[in-house]
């Protein structure tokens, strides 16, 4: 073929490769037709609240009212939510007014659904990838003259979630000096795994870990599982959450402890529970927050723990945060000497994301 030929029938090329391109396009637009009878092509977005949302090329996204629509078709693959909660996915088959048929990929096509009962419409999600949150806390201070002293205090929580499955670790520490000679020194520390059940309810498995130096607590740990129950859980700050169940304890002191008949150790069977609960206020000007845990003994009702984390944050720039933080901690049974409670009271800033 002479050049002058082929530069003849690029013109040809090109208008072919438009006129598929189009075609391309419009065998894969979805249609609606309205009960008055018109029509309108282009992508369904999605559908809830009886409102469908439809991109089309001439008015980019429009809204249709529902209970409008008689018809709707797509060659695409489309998830269907009922009153029933139940989930069909499948292409959109044209059916009789006001009903649509789903055809999956595999299988028969469903029965004729009726549109007035669908609740919600859209393309299929994407497959749930892992989320990471988490925050965290700092708080500090000097002083030097006639007091000396250095405090420091630190505590975080990280999250990682993909339904059915959540991680979420929590930890804190505390450090003091007065004249270089330390005067407080405990931390501790919870792990959960949650396997969600349904979408509130889930089976937990807890861990948890502490050491106080000052109350001649070496270490105390203590493992669990239980039901737990999710009330609220979004990204906007808005958590509330329980759980319980039985597990096993075991303490260990510094030196003997006379009350325990000369031992420095303890084992139990156990119970445990949890409560965590946060949410924003005045358009998110402050968050407070509770969070109580404890552990009481099966075979001595006299050997129980509890503690209590409680205050407000309040947002301060980008995902910064500054926190006024109570804390109160209790043993009924503490090392011989030593008092049941500590409490304290903290001002922090913190990180988000």
């Amino acid at each position: 073929m002479k050049i002058n030929d082929f530069l003849s029938f690029l013109p040809i090329v090109f208008l072919s490769l438009v006129l598929w391109v189009i075609t391309l396009n419009t065998a894969y637009a979805d249609e609606v037709v309205m009960k008055d009878g018109s029509r309108v092509m282009g992508t369904v977005v999605s559908m809830e609240e009886n409102r469908l949302v439809f991109k089309t090329a001439f008015a980019g996204d429009i809204t249709i009212k529902w209970d409008q629509v008689a018809r709707l078709s797509s060659d695409k693959p489309m998830e269907i939510s009922l009153g029933d909660k139940k989930i069909y996915k499948g292409r959109l088959v044209q059916s009789e007014e006001g009903t649509i048929v789903l055809q999956p990929e595999k299988g028969p096509e469903t029965g004729p659904l009726a549109m007035a009962d669908i609740k919600t419409l859209s393309p299929p999600k994407p497959p749930p990838k892992w989320e990471f949150g988490g925050r965290l806390s700092l708080g500090a201070s000097y002083e030097e003259g006639n007091t000396e002293k250095d405090t420091f205090n630190i505590d975080g929580q990280l999250e990682l979630y993909k339904y059915p499955h959540r991680f979420i670790t929590n930890f804190e520490a505390s450090i003091e000096k007065s004249f270089n000679v330390k005067t407080d020194d405990k931390s501790l520390a919870n792990l959960s795994y949650h396997r969600f059940l349904t979408e509130n309810w889930y089976l937990g498995v807890s861990g948890m870990f502490e050491q106080d130096e000052f109350a001649d607590l070496d270490n105390f740990w203590a493992a669990f599982v239980g039901p737990g129950y999710q009330f609220w859980k979004s990204k906007d700050g808005k958590n509330l959450s329980i759980a319980a169940g039985p597990g096993y304890a075991s303490e260990h002191y510094s030196k003997p402890q006379p009350s325990m008949g000369g031992r420095d150790n303890r084992d139990y069977a156990a119970a445990g529970w949890s409560l965590d609960f946060d949410t924003w206020f005045f358009k998110k000007t402050i968050q407070p927050f509770f969070v109580n845990t404890g552990v009481i003994s099966l075979e001595d009702s006299s050997v129980w723990r509890t503690r209590i984390r409680t205050g407000i944050r309040f947002p301060m720039l980008y995902q910064v945060f500054g926190s006024i933080q109570y804390n109160w901690d209790w043993v009924n049974s503490p090392a011989d000497g030593k008092k049941e409670h500590d409490e304290a009271i903290m001002i922090k800033l913190g990180y988000g994301w």
